[in-house]
């Protein structure tokens, strides 16, 4: 695992994240600038958090839902993705915020707010082929700073899934996100049923089902709602495949997940998992997703430890942050 070095009083810096949402809200952007925050915090740097919703300063992290505090004076404002409040209005003022902006990509499509970060924002941070693709497309790879993914030392589970949650079939597959359309949940329910794969369970661990895309529970297909995360962390551990079968994603952290996990995963060919494909499997169509439900790869190959060494190499937080923080050492150009 790479490790940050600590940094002297003399580098302490301000920092202020910019995310739609905070934990202890459920989700992975939530709980990734929230890793992040509390690890640059972990470094001694003084940490804000500019969110639309949260409940209050959390470990040490202050919280604050005005967005007139992206105007007072950071050493550097983080910005995950301009999809949503706040990160808009971050974007849309970028020209007048006197601090320095790195807007980390995250699904990045035209919009007004991602064309106007995209000029007026010092630093464009992509962890993908596809973000970097895009920044390339508009001309702007002088901007262009690569940053890695990553997921909590937390991650690896416990055993104990199977048990508590009555799990008895000799496999059990898994899938973990919010209950969205984009997730296709049910769409992956039909897949699986389908396939008719004998003696295994699908489970379903997610959160947020206000699309109404939570499916039906059968003999063989469980759907859990507002688990504990130790509860997803132990299924990782526990399961004997993971399957991300979303239409579109920014990363996709459950990928990683699984790795640190050891757990094999299959995902449609999207985001991280198309950069990922030497250490998991990718699909396009329904009938690739069931011949692979069918015959799932093995959970004890080279692939699998070699996705592990892999996270725990690339895609730690102290990894990540140290990536994003390292733009304060840059030397300033000088002004025209």
């Amino acid at each position: 695992m790479v490790l940050a070095s600590e940094p002297s009083k003399d580098s302490m810096s301000r920092i202020l994240f910019v995310v739609q949402r905070y934990y202890p809200y459920p989700g992975g952007s939530e709980n990734f600038v929230r890793w992040m925050a509390e690890e640059a915090l972990r470094q001694g740097h003084e940490v804000t958090a500019l969110a639309k919703d949260h409940r209050g300063d959390q470990n040490g992290v202050r919280l604050t839902a005005d967005p007139y505090v992206l105007l007072s004076d950071w050493d550097l404002i983080v910005v995950h993705g301009p999809k949503e409040w706040p990160q808009q209005v971050a974007m849309l003022n970028a020209k007048k915020i006197k601090s320095p902006i790195y807007l980390m990509l995250v699904e990045p499509k035209d919009s007004a707010p991602m064309l106007a970060g995209l000029a007026d924002v010092k630093y464009l941070g992509w962890s993908t082929s596809f973000d970097l693709a895009y920044i390339q497309k508009h001309n702007q790879s002088a901007k262009a700073r690569q940053y890695h993914h990553a997921i909590s030392p937390d991650s690896v589970g416990n055993t104990g899934f199977r048990k508590r949650y009555g799990i008895t079939t000799s496999k059990m597959y898994l899938s973990v996100g919010g209950y969205w359309t984009h997730k296709r949940m049910k769409e992956l329910v039909t897949g699986f049923n389908n396939a008719k794969v004998p003696d295994t369970t699908l489970v379903l661990m997610g959160y947020d089902n206000r699309e109404n895309h939570l499916p039906k529970e059968s003999q063989y297909v469980r759907t859990l709602l507002g688990s504990p995360q130790e509860d997803v962390y132990s299924a990782m551990r526990e399961a004997d495949l993971y399957i991300m079968h979303s239409s579109y994603e920014g990363f996709g952290l459950a990928l990683l997940e699984a790795m640190a996990n050891r757990t094999p995963w299959i995902a449609n060919d999207i985001a991280a998992a198309s950069d990922l494909r030497e250490f998991g499997t990718t699909y396009n169509t329904d009938d690739e997703l069931c011949a692979l439900l069918q015959n799932p790869p093995n959970k004890n190959t080279e692939k699998v430890l070699a996705g592990l060494v892999l996270t725990l190499r690339h895609h730690s937080i102290q990894n990540c942050v140290s990536e994003i923080l390292s733009v304060l050492q840059e030397p300033s150009p000088l002004d025209d």
